[in-house]
């Protein structure tokens, strides 16, 4: 064949100007609607990142339990709590320090699980990891201000995070000692204030103890709900900013006496200023009953406050009931508690071959005030299986017949999780239907002898508002990856969730945690009267974040002896705390106790959100013309569908004095865009006025095509840029440029391209979609992993290896080109660059390439095809005991994910010698799916991918092709 020499520029125009006017320096399946769009589950996102102790998990520890909550001043600000174990494996004796305290500083406390805090800033597609204020080895100045540190509490648990209005969070649970069994229920908050692109905004205020568990008293399982500011003029002051009053609630169990006398009553406190005071704790329950369990629940338009719980019974399961107790005056004093319904629940014990799961109640309200109730429950006695099932009421008297949401399925259904937003019913639960021990279904999900080990999985389902409501066919939210055979003819998975791992006691027990959980993003919104309001009005695009507990990434001891742990080797800043292991043979302990906590997005096909949404407008001066200079925001639109779609983006309002505009000295009050499928677009948004807080909402509505009408009931959302008013000013990100408030830089950072050639042998590159819908393009990764064979049909009662897979770094292929109809044969070749935003605020970017190959058309000479991919890269600690040559068994290292966040098929590939392009030319009004854009934060990098496949090429005569790519010059926009 003969030799082709391919000579590619990559060109970014930067689609924003400066503030002087001059472009500154660039480095699944849907239906059509009438809410009938499927929903959409996406990635599963690892939340326990870093590797740096307390801001890592160095020793690949435990976490479980996690609960999620979405900020109201940026609905991609997410905040995260679970029970963790990071600190459990500190090196040395109990008296050492964590780096950054004094050398008289010292920790004396055993070690302990407490709670960690996760927070994302880009709606949950990368997380940062922490541990709450307040733990044994905590001295930072928030930790020795901690009441749970002064008081000296060993242990925290139980975490429940919950939104308030103006970007609050109230994170509750328990800290306790676990020989004197005492403790407390607290809460403690956290306010977003949104005014920084890369630093975290996500600000630790305080932690305030509810009650204290003393004398044979614990305390135990606490719950929160917040409600709306109901008199906006009552105002308290939070961190220096004036907010709304609102109501915060909060409930939990106090447990007294031991075996056949155990009791325990559900209390209830209140605070009226956004968690600032708290009242004295009141008993809801009767009756000398084990009651546990609390939910709350509000109405939105009354603000009646509703409390549910569940009561024990004998070991039999008789007398298993739900009750509930309503207050009419907002937590001031409640009615007598109903019982809602008796039931044979799913309780199933902790054991050496079973996690804990009781049969808790989850519940939510409408947008019409009615209420909902769920949980598991046993269709019929045991060993029947058990079925999420619910049940509803106007008032909280009389209760309709509960009713399972799902029968499609085989095996059991625990751990519900409830919420409602958008219109719409959201459930989320764990599902044994596709467990991989085949039809075992016991009395209890419970390992046995000769069997394989059981897998679940978390399914969602979701029904319109109704006193019987109709749950749509439920959808898989955890995902796995995937490989394929040798030969390339099918695929298999090769991650799962056992769920039976004995990760604690020593090694000897499960655990899963008590509950998993879903959040809108957000739960208030702001009316065009600057009040707030629950998220209750109908939408299609209304986005739901779930997090829970997953035993994907744990590795299994070799000799399945669970009870002898070897931590990972990993160098940490304070050299104390550093280890040091030596593994022998090719696998070892380092990833058995590797549990994580994992979340995804539900979707009905849309995302529109703005990075930094917040910017104090009329603050950059003027241009030599005498114009005000506008300030840049930048919009997206996410594509989540298996389709390709259009839409219209339209500035919806004016602010006063000044314009919104699509560019940024013209008029431009509506644009059109082509949005690949599960790709994405970002555009500018230029505003001005003499408002600083003035607030600009950008609707966006789904088109037939560019130019085109409307669809109707077609996908829609939108974005509000400044939505609060009492948001801080921004503050600038700490980087080498001016201050933000009176510049704003672009500048982007472009790295030399990699080239990688390799010859198709293996079709382990691309993701052939699956015709299983419960299986939604899952991830491919290279098969030749060491263990392909993940259940040993040999060992009696196997350990799932879930494998270490040796990462390929193929960069997360997601879809697979069309085009491509014989991959067998010809050869891919990758073009890779870095790119890192290097300015001090966000910003979109366009994507030219040019190529010296390309015909007129555009095309490349003899069928060459082309992909865009470009991602952002998030990393979580692992080891790799794969075995592999490469792998160092014993040290903690960083394991890259990639996050799709464009994908072009075939994209335009300009010949500057035919036509030469005006590449200044940001071309924000061209509606084409070529026109390549995306958004990066301050510091936030990206990786470009071209990927090219030439059918019929040898390797040499590729090889020579890319030493002439790699020569040609390249030149960034400037």
């Amino acid at each position: 064949m003969s030799k082709r020499k391919l000579g590619f520029i990559l060109l970014f125009s930067f689609i924003f100007l400066s503030t002087t006017g001059i472009p500154i320096s660039s480095q699944y399946q849907i239906q059509c609607v009438d809410d009938n769009y499927a929903l959409l589950t996406g990635r599963n996102v690892n939340m326990v990142s870093g590797t740096q102790l307390p801001d890592g998990d160095p020793w690949l520890q435990r976490q479980n339990e996690p609960s999620i909550a979405v900020s109201t001043r940026n609905p991609l600000h997410l905040l995260a709590g679970a029970n963790d174990y990071r600190t459990i494996d500190i090196p040395g004796e109990i008296t050492d320090e964590l780096p950054g305290q004094e050398d008289d500083q010292i920790a004396q406390a055993p070690r302990e699980p407490w709670l960690g805090v996760f927070k994302s800033f880009d709606g949950g597609q990368t997380w940062i990891s922490l541990l709450l204020p307040g733990f044994p080895q905590d001295f930072t100045q928030d930790g020795l201000n901690s009441p749970l540190k002064i008081q000296g509490w060993h242990a925290a648990a139980d975490p429940v995070v919950r939104a308030g209005a103006n970007g609050l969070f109230y994170f509750s649970g328990i800290a306790f000692n676990r020989t004197t069994k005492e403790g407390v229920v607290f809460v403690s908050r956290f306010i977003d204030n949104n005014n920084n692109e890369k630093l975290d905004c996500i600000k630790y205020l305080d932690t305030k103890i509810i009650a204290q568990g003393l004398g044979g008293r614990f305390l135990d399982k606490p719950w929160i709900a917040v409600d709306k500011p109901r008199f906006p003029s009552w105002k308290t002051n939070v961190d220096g900013q004036h907010i709304p009053r609102h109501n915060i609630y909060i409930a939990f169990s106090v447990f007294t006496g031991e075996g056949a006398s155990l009791e325990s009553k559900i209390v209830f406190a209140r605070s009226s200023n956004c968690g600032d005071t708290w009242s004295q704790p009141i008993q809801l329950s009767r009756g000398h009953f084990p009651y546990q369990g609390a939910t709350i629940a509000i109405k939105p338009i009354t603000g009646a406050v509703f409390v549910a719980w569940r009561k024990f019974g004998d070991v039999d399961q008789h007398n298993q009931a739900i009750y509930i107790a309503k207050s009419l005056f907002r937590g001031l004093s409640f009615r007598r508690p109903v019982k809602v319904a008796s039931f044979y629940s799913f309780d199933q014990p902790s054991s050496g071959v079973t996690f804990r799961t009781n049969s808790y109640p989850t519940m939510a309200v409408d947008n019409t005030d009615r209420i909902y109730l769920a949980w598991s429950q046993r269709m019929g006695g045991p060993p029947a299986e058990a079925r999420i099932v619910i049940t509803t009421s106007r008032f909280g008297h009389m209760w309709t017949n509960p009713m399972p949401i799902d029968n499609s399925g085989v095996g059991h259904q625990v751990m519900p999780s409830l919420t409602f937003a958008g219109g719409k019913l959201m459930m989320v639960w764990y599902d044994q239907r596709n467990d991989i021990s085949g039809d075992v279904y016991d009395k209890y999900i419970q390992e046995k002898s000769g069997q394989r080990r059981h897998t679940l999985d978390v399914r969602v389902a979701q029904a319109k508002p109704n006193r019987n409501p109709t749950f749509e066919p439920s959808v898989q939210v955890s995902r796995y990856l995937f490989a394929l055979t040798g030969d390339g003819s099918s695929i298999y998975q090769v991650e799962f969730n056992p769920v039976n791992y004995p990760l604690f006691k020593l090694g000897t027990w499960p655990f899963m945690g008590d509950y998993i959980d879903i959040a809108p993003a957000p739960m208030f919104v702001m009316n065009r009267f600057g009040r707030w309001r629950f998220n209750t009005k109908p939408s299609n695009s209304t986005v739901f974040h779930v997090a829970w507990t997953d035993n994907r990434d744990v590795r299994p001891p070799p000799d399945y002896d669970w009870t002898t742990y070897n931590p990972p080797s990993s160098f940490q800043e304070n050299p104390e705390f550093s280890t040091s292991n030596t593994c022998s043979g090719d696998w070892d302990r380092t990833g058995m106790r590797n549990q994580n906590v994992y979340t995804a997005t539900i979707t009905q096909g849309i995302i529109v959100g703005s990075p930094g949404n917040t910017k104090p407008l009329g603050t950059l001066g003027v241009t030599p013309e005498g114009e005000r200079i506008p300030r840049a925001f930048v919009i997206f639109v996410r594509n989540t569908t298996n389709v390709d779609r259009s839409f219209r983006l339209i500035i919806a309002n004016q602010p006063p004095n000044g314009s919104a505009s699509f560019l940024e000295f013209e008029p431009l009050h509506e644009l059109d865009v082509t949005v690949a499928s599960r790709s994405s677009i970002s555009r500018p948004v230029f505003v001005d006025s003499t408002d600083p807080n003035a607030s600009v909402t950008i609707n966006v509505i789904e088109i037939d095509a560019p130019y085109g009408v409307p669809l109707d009931g077609g996908l829609e959302g939108s974005v509000a840029l400044n939505p609060d008013p009492t948001n801080p000013d921004i503050e600038n990100p700490d980087i080498e440029n001016p201050d933000i408030l009176n510049y704003e830089v672009h500048n982007p950072d472009i790295e030399n391209p990699d080239i990688v050639n390799w010859m198709y042998t293996n079709p382990d590159i691309v993701n052939p979609d699956i015709e299983n819908p419960d299986i939604l393009n899952p991830d491919i990764v290279n098969p030749d992993i060491l263990n392909p064979d993940i259940l040993n049909p040999d060992i009696l009662n196997p350990d799932i290896l879930n494998p270490d897979i040796e990462n390929p770094d193929i960069l997360n292929p997601d879809i697979l080109n069309p085009g491509i109809e014989d991959p067998s044969s010809g050869q891919f070749t990758d073009v890779i660059w870095n790119v890192t935003n290097k300015g001090n605020t966000t910003s979109s970017y366009k994507f030219e390439t040019l190529s010296t190959a390309a015909d007129e058309n555009g095309s490349l000479p003899g069928g060459i095809q082309a992909q865009l991919l470009i991602y952002k890269v998030y990393t979580t600690p692992f080891v790799d005991n794969s075995g592999s040559s490469n792998g160092d068994p014993c040290q903690l290292q960083e394991q890259d994910h990639q996050q799709l966040i464009l994908n072009i098929l075939n994209p335009d590939i300009e010949n500057p010698d035919i036509e030469n392009p005006d590449i200044e030319n940001p071309d924000i009004e061209n509606p084409d799916i070529m026109n390549a854009t995306f958004s990066l934060a301050p510091d936030e990098k990206a990786l470009l991918v071209l990927r090219l496949w030439d059918p019929g090429i040898n390797s040499q005569a590729t090889s020579r092709g890319m030493r002439a790519l790699n020569s040609t010059p390249f030149n960034p926009l400037t």
